[in-house]
């Protein structure tokens, strides 16, 4: 899956279209300002997910 950037505005989060199939993620173009926090789009939720780095593996919830 590809993640494409957004500028996290309510409005733009507001617009982003659901997936006509599987699940599109975006993170913010805005460099440092939200690191490690993702936003997956499906064909019917929209989910927030934060990615964060413990003890040199990758977790997520």
């Amino acid at each position: 899956m590809a993640t494409q950037r957004i500028k996290f505005t309510e409005g733009s989060i507001d617009k982003l279209p659901f997936s006509k199939s599987g699940t599109n993620r975006y993170a913010d173009q805005r460099k440092g300002v939200f690191p490690n926090l993702y936003l997956d789009v499906g064909t019917k939720t929209k989910t927030w997910r934060l990615v964060k780095f413990a003890h040199g593996k990758t977790k997520s919830k």
